[in-house]
């Protein structure tokens, strides 16, 4: 019998690859939100705890490089989790298959007639799924237990979520590098508020 992953390359060889667009908007959206909102309020606060323009800086710079380290590594921990959830739900998803067919046919059977497939074409839909092991898996995974046809990917969501919160972050420490007080105070948070209507 040829493994899951294995098929999963063949596949993969002879498709187009399509980054998971939804995946890394949603990770951008949330890194760079966290950045503008959590950057923003520690530097009012050091700003209003301190008239010098260099520790509001300096605790910028260090909300920028803390969050990002952090927002990154959460992003990859939980993604990382998410994938080793959806492998263990796919094994056990191929065990089914080969060892309770007749279970997980009816499965099928039912799933698309909740969906309206009746008569002759929901027996060719089932006989047509069942046929192909690999598509009968890939089906259960994305019909029955709601997961996407591509898994997570903890490196590049880390990444994402990283640079988008390092980048968002730095917006309301900027005007710090060229002002000072309550200039540079307002100039801060006028940019948070364009990043945030931007978002």
């Amino acid at each position: 019998m040829m493994l899951p992953w294995t098929k999963r390359r063949l596949r993969q060889s002879h498709h187009e690859s399509h980054q998971g667009a939804g995946s890394i908007l949603r990770d951008v959206v949330f890194g760079a939100n966290d950045g503008l909102v959590s950057n923003v309020s520690l530097v009012a606060g050091v700003a209003g705890a301190s008239s010098d323009s260099n520790n509001v800086l300096l605790a910028g710079i260090a909300g920028v490089v803390a969050g990002a380290i952090s927002m990154g590594l959460g992003a990859y921990i939980s993604t990382k989790s998410e994938r080793e959830f959806r492998l263990s739900e796919e094994l056990r998803e191929w065990w089914e298959v080969e060892n309770m067919p007749l279970e997980e046919t009816a499965e099928i059977r039912e799933i698309f007639a909740a969906k309206g497939i009746h008569g002759e074409t929901l027996d060719d839909l089932v006989n047509q799924i069942t046929r192909d092991k690999d598509l009968w898996v890939r089906t259960m995974m994305r019909e029955e237990l709601g997961f996407s046809d591509e898994p997570p990917k903890p490196m590049i969501s880390g990444f994402v979520m990283a640079l988008a919160f390092a980048f968002a972050a730095s917006l309301p420490v900027f005007p710090y590098l060229f002002w000072g007080g309550n200039q540079a105070l307002v100039i801060s948070i006028s940019l948070t508020g364009f990043g945030l209507f931007g978002l």
